[in-house]
């Protein structure tokens, strides 16, 4: 404070005029000065900190290397009902039960982390969602270090219940249109098929193209259609696993069926072939859940593979027994670097390559694949070489975990009735 510094400058001084030397007296004054500047830089900046801290609408708590919560701003008290005067200068510990459970929450999850061996690096963060009676809080957790030495940790919090409750609105209106368009899609298509079947009459050339061209597009509307749906499921946590033995040969057959009829492939010349290995094509899953996962993947190979090229689908036991190895190969475009990172998240579209240009999708195969398969307790990675191909890899365990059974796509345990 501003009497320790009068302090440290006037012994300086007093020190320095004791000395019969101009050039040490001068050295010491100015150094004394310096060093009172930066005392005052470094006290006005933790004052300008700590206003911000105070000013900004998340809450934010910061606890040291022992756990002690030094920092708790007026933000975190309205969000986490809880008066600071409780819970400055004290462990997080003593919140862990005696408060509630509110406050037992969210002071478990800093203590939790506070602890975890793996914070190890600077970069490393924690985001969880809390449910705080009827609020719902994120929480986003991050070490603070100095040189190699952890100093505590940074909880910021946010009240999204709001932002959760227009998100459970908007599921539930994309839902409930593309339910209403099913069955009108579903009308269009199966008297389209008619219509291409002469089954009305005869019909000229022109308008079997015509007629062609309504079936392509009403299939494209329906796979659009039916990937809101499963978003919508997947976000609700409505998608849950209905498990029973599954033949992956019988899966491939009636995916490659119903691509290869779609007229946007039939004009491909694709050579495919298929490999299944007879230990590896049975096992437990959901069929439904199954049968979208090959068609996406399989319909992708499709359409970013050139006129004559190749695709392999392969299925083999790995060699522990318990899983499954599913791959699909195809000669296409093949994913650039740059595209990689991002391929499995939503709405992810490579549209460099003039072949894909001509693709119609929402980009939001892939992102379902990966829930998917995650819900049985799999994996699924990809390896790619532009302009050579791309390999997607698929392993499912040959038995879905119990664990899995009852988990709803938002990784809550539900109860399933059988219907």
């Amino acid at each position: 404070g501003d009497p320790e510094l009068r302090l440290l400058v006037a012994a300086a001084n007093q020190v320095a005029s004791s000395i019969n030397n101009a050039d040490l007296y001068h050295l010491i004054r100015d150094q004394a000065e310096r060093l009172g500047t930066l005392l005052r830089a470094e006290q006005e900046g933790a004052e300008k900190n700590s206003a911000i801290l105070e000013a900004i609408a998340d809450g934010v708590i910061l606890s040291d290397a022992d756990g002690k919560v030094i920092l708790f701003n007026t933000a975190a008290e309205r969000i986490l009902g809880v008066p600071r005067e409780q819970v400055l200068g004290q462990p997080l510990s003593k919140f862990t039960g005696i408060y509630g459970s509110s406050v037992a929450g969210w002071a478990q999850i800093i203590q939790d982390h506070s602890s975890r061996a793996e914070f190890s690096f600077r970069d490393d963060f924690v985001d969880e969602r809390l449910t705080l009676g009827e609020k719902i809080v994120s929480a986003h957790l991050s070490p603070v270090y100095t040189s190699d030495k952890l100093l505590g940790m940074v909880s910021v919090f946010r009240d999204i219940t709001r932002d959760v409750e227009v998100d459970r609105m908007k599921s539930e209106f994309i839902s409930s249109v593309s339910h209403e368009l099913r069955t009108p899609l579903t009308s269009i298509k199966g008297f389209t098929d008619l219509l291409l079947i002469r089954a009305a009459g005869d019909m000229n050339e022109p308008q079997m193209r015509m007629m062609g061209t309504i079936k392509e597009n009403v299939e494209r509307l329906t796979v659009l259609v039916e990937d809101v749906l499963d978003i919508s499921k997947i976000d609700s946590g409505r998608e849950r696993l209905k498990v029973d033995a599954v033949q992956i040969d019988q899966v491939v057959d009636g995916v490659l069926n119903s691509l290869q009829n779609r007229p946007q492939h039939q004009r491909k010349n694709l050579a495919v072939t298929v490999e299944i290995d007879p230990e590896a094509n049975e096992l437990q899953a959901d069929r439904n859940k199954l049968n979208r996962i090959m068609s996406n993947i399989i319909d992708n190979a499709f359409n970013y593979t050139l006129d004559g090229g190749n695709i392999d689908i392969r299925a083999k036991l790995q060699p522990d027994g318990r899983r499954v190895l599913i791959s699909i190969a195809d000669s296409g475009v093949g994913i650039p670097e740059q595209f990689r990172e991002d391929i499995w998240k939503r709405f992810q579209r490579y549209e460099e390559h003039a072949l894909t240009l001509d693709v119609a999708g929402t980009g939001l195969g892939l992102s379902i694949v990966k829930e998917m398969v995650e819900m049985h307790g799999g994996d699924v990675w990809f390896e790619s070489e532009v302009d050579k191909g791309t390999t997607f890899y698929i392993s499912l365990p040959v038995e879905t975990p119990d664990s899995m059974l009852h988990r709803s796509s938002t990784g809550t345990f539900r109860p399933i009735n059988e219907d």
